[in-house]
């Protein structure tokens, strides 16, 4: 290897240091605590981070220009999941699932402090609700995302709620006492629902799914109209998410 090869070669491992390390931040960094925690001059980091940025794998906040882990890395994860994974496998189990609630269905997993949809069945009816895939919500503001929310650590639940949380309807929840009060809630019943908090008129409930250690690694919901879906009805929509996670949490290996 010549020292041209070599230069490369560290350079290389230097930014692949810098993914690793705001993959593990629940937060932005400014770029000196960046390049201090991860022993390289600032004027190196600074560099490296411009050519992860240019091609999608960090970003930065335009406001305090704090550093972080952008979506190319999600994007080939996703497209290593579709291969053999996740979305595969849970597909077949989401079409039932449409089928049984005549409503859209979503897949959705963190993403730092959102929650990113990575699938949908949309429903047949001619009135229904959608979501692009790929779009990000903040973990507070619905259904999948509070799932998400709840089994997160104190420490980090606690961070998040310290705020800002943004409202999207009025009914959005964003009083941190209700939410804590309603992580409890979720945690106990093991479901989430939302009335509304994303999209005016929209009802979804949600529940988790779990991996063969227990962690929740993602979440699915069913979700529509309302006026359509009927305070009647919700019961049994929530039991038939909650048995739908249970069967895909089952082929992920976990032992309820």
């Amino acid at each position: 290897m010549t020292m041209h090869d070599d230069r490369h070669s560290r350079l290389l491992q230097r930014g692949l240091d810098i993914l690793e390390f705001l993959a593990a931040q629940p937060y932005p960094i400014g770029i000196r605590d960046l390049a201090q925690q991860i022993e390289l001059s600032p004027s190196t980091c600074h560099r490296l981070l411009q050519i992860l940025q240019e091609r999608g794998y960090v970003c930065q906040d335009t406001v305090t220009r704090h550093w972080m882990l952008g979506l190319k890395p999600l994007e080939l994860g996703m497209r290593q999941l579709n291969k053999a994974g996740l979305p595969s496998l849970a597909r077949p189990h989401l079409v039932d699932l449409m089928r049984a609630t005549h409503e859209t269905v979503f897949l959705g997993v963190r993403d730092g402090d959102h929650i990113v949809y990575i699938d949908t069945i949309l429903s047949e009816q001619a009135i229904r609700t959608d979501v692009t895939l790929g779009s990000r919500w903040p973990l507070h503001s619905g259904a999948l995302g509070k799932v998400l929310l709840s089994a997160l650590p104190e420490t980090e639940i606690e961070r998040i709620l310290a705020g800002p949380l943004q409202a999207f309807t009025p009914c959005t929840i964003v009083d941190p006492p209700r939410l804590r009060d309603e992580i409890a809630q979720i945690r106990a019943r093991g479901y989430a629902l939302n009335h509304g908090e994303t999209v005016s008129g929209i009802f979804c409930a949600a529940a988790p799914l779990y991996d063969r250690s227990g962690q929740v690694v993602a979440a699915i919901g069913a979700a529509g109209p309302e006026q359509r879906i009927g305070a009647a009805s919700i019961p049994r929509v929530i039991e038939l998410v909650v048995a739908t996670a249970r069967r895909i949490s089952a082929c992920l290996g976990h032992v309820a």
